[in-house]
């Protein structure tokens, strides 16, 4: 797990066959929904990297940036189908119930793929309609390596990212291997991040990775630190 902090400081594009992909992909799995469940199916299957068990979750929300603010903006990546964006918020809640300070919570969950933001509407929707007036969680399309419109720029405390940067770099062939510092799909990513996070309250960008490094972010001038942090792995539950 890496987590950037933002610092002061030409657009690629996923193209057409690589959001059909998606869409296929998620038409094809096998997710049994039930929009009437109130809590969340244990569809570890559905979960990549880490599981949402509540260690992990504990382990995730440690790394949030602390803010006096009374509300704070959360943004996910490349959600896929996880229930990332809910576990986290359920777990906020269920703290805040147990004495810690208060916030307002908005999470907002993308991807480019509208067959799983629409699958995810349904699983979560009961859900979503008992939430105290506190909190918010909601599905958006996002295709965060083209042009950002401007109502998203600077307005997020933290992004999470569980393996689109990974998904990123799997993806990217450099035509002149070592020549230059980041891979072709990487520098837009980077670029749309370091202008979606919140200037001056040390925003983060949190990545759930596989890889023990991700020099792209490393080198990656916006941030202002980079910090890595290995999870064990009996944190890692039943994910693939």
């Amino acid at each position: 797990m890496m987590m950037a902090s933002k610092e002061k400081v030409s657009s690629a594009k996923q193209n057409d066959k690589t959001i059909d992909f998606w869409d296929a992909f998620y038409k094809d799995l096998n997710t049994g929904v039930n929009e009437n469940e109130e809590q969340p199916s244990n569809n570890n299957d559905l979960e990549w990297i880490v599981s949402d068990k509540p260690v992990v979750l504990d382990k995730i929300l440690s790394f949030f940036p602390r803010t006096r603010q009374p509300s704070m903006h959360i943004l996910e990546i490349g959600c896929g189908v996880s229930q990332l964006s809910r576990s986290l918020l359920e777990r906020m809640i269920r703290q805040q119930g147990d004495g810690k300070a208060h916030h307002a919570y908005a999470f907002v969950s993308t991807d480019v793929s509208l067959v799983c933001l629409q699958h995810n509407r349904d699983r979560d929707a009961a859900y979503v309609a008992s939430l105290p007036d506190a909190a918010t969680l909601s599905y958006t399309e996002l295709n965060v390596v083209k042009e950002l419109p401007a109502c998203q720029m600077h307005k997020y405390d933290a992004i999470l990212d569980k393996g689109t940067c990974d998904t990123f770099l799997f993806r990217s062939k450099r035509t002149q291997k070592g020549s230059a510092a980041h891979a072709p799909l990487l520098k837009p990513l980077l670029n749309n991040i370091h202008r979606l996070l919140r200037s001056g309250c040390k925003a983060k960008y949190i990545i759930i990775s596989p890889r023990s490094k991700l020099k792209s972010v490393r080198d990656f001038n916006g941030f202002a630190s980079v910090n890595r942090t290995k999870m064990s792995t009996d944190l890692l539950g039943d994910a693939v």
